[in-house]
C-alpha cells in the first residue's frame, strides 16, 4: 500500500507541476503539498468507503469526500475565481461516481446464500 501511495503522490505532484510550473520556493512547496493532499484524500476516500455497510452510507461518504477533494483540486488550480461551470460539472461528475460506487456490493457484507 505504501508504494501506491508514493507513486500516486509522485503523479500529482507532476501533474501540478505540469499545470502550474512553479518557479518560487514557495509555489514548490505548494505543489508538493498538493499531491500529498491529493494522495491522503484518496487513501481517506479509499479507506471510508470500505468501512461503509450500506449503500446509503457509502454513497454519502463517496459524495461529500469526492466533493471536498473537487473543491481541494478547484482550488489549487483556479484560486478562488468563481466558475460555475467548472463547479458544476466537477460536481456531477463526482456524483456520477458515488452513485457508480455506491451500486456494488462490499463483499465483506454480502450475505452468504445457501
Amino acid at each position: 500500500m505504501l508504494i501506491v501511495l508514493i507513486i500516486s503522490f509522485a503523479i500529482f505532484t507532476w501533474f501540478g507541476w505540469f499545470v502550474l510550473h512553479p518557479t518560487t520556493v514557495v509555489a514548490i512547496i505548494s505543489t508538493l503539498s498538493f499531491g500529498l493532499g491529493l494522495t491522503l484524500g484518496i487513501y481517506w476516500l479509499a479507506y471510508a468507503d470500505g468501512r461503509a455497510r450500506t449503500r446509503l452510507s457509502r454513497f454519502g461518504i463517496d459524495l461529500g469526500i469526492g466533493w471536498l477533494l473537487m473543491a481541494f483540486i478547484y482550488l489549487y488550480m483556479l484560486g478562488f475565481v468563481f466558475e460555475p461551470f467548472f463547479i458544476m460539472a466537477g460536481a456531477a461528475v463526482v456524483l456520477v461516481l458515488a452513485a457508480l460506487f455506491a451500486l456494488r456490493k462490499h463483499p465483506q457484507y454480502q450475505r452468504i446464500s445457501r
